[in-house]
C-alpha cells in the first residue's frame, strides 16, 4: 500500500525488531528525546485519529523510499531535531514502525543502504500477519 499519509481508521501496530530484540534507532540518535512523539504516533495509530500535517513531508517531488520500497517517512523530530525520520510501512490494518534514522538515508548508495536489511524483517511480519487473517485470527 503506497499512499503518502497514514489512513485515519484504526489499525494495529507492528514494531520490526533486530536479532537482539531492540528496535533500530541510527548510531547518534538518543530514542528517549523521541519517544513521546513516537508514543503519540502509535496511539493515534491504533485510534484512527489521524496524524497531524507536522508529522509529513513536507517537500514536493518524488519520496523515493515510499515508491522503491512502500516505506513512509514521518517527520517525528518535528518538535525536537526535524532531521529525525520515522520510517513506518502502512498495510490495510496494520502500520509498521521500521526505523528510527535522519535523512541522509536519501544521500546514502544505493538509497536508505542503512535500513534495507530492514526490508526482509518488514516482509515476515506481512507474511505472518497474512497467515493470521487467512486463520481468522
Amino acid at each position: 500500500m503506497k499512499a503518502d499519509r497514514i489512513e485515519a481508521r484504526p489499525k494495529s501496530v507492528e514494531l520490526v525488531l533486530l536479532s537482539d530484540g531492540t528496535f533500530a534507532v541510527k548510531p547518534g540518535i538518543d530514542f528517549e528525546r523521541f519517544k513521546r512523539n513516537i508514543a503519540d504516533i502509535v496511539d493515534r495509530i491504533k485510534a484512527g485519529t489521524g496524524l497531524p500535517d507536522h508529522y509529513y513531508r513536507k517537500s514536493a517531488g518524488r519520496d523515493f523510499l515510499l515508491d522503491d520500497y512502500g516505506w513512509m517517512h514521518l517527520h517525528v523530530g518535528h518538535d525536537v531535531d526535524d532531521d529525525v525520520l520515522l520510517i513506518v510501512e502502512q498495510t490495510q490494518d496494520a502500520v509498521i514502525l521500521v526505523a528510527l534514522t535522519d535523512h541522509t538515508i536519501f544521500r546514502e548508495r544505493p538509497r536508505a543502504r542503512s535500513i534495507r536489511r530492514l526490508n526482509s524483517k518488514v516482509e515476515a511480519i506481512k507474511s505472518r500477519r497474512r497467515v493470521l487473517r487467512k486463520e481468522g485470527r
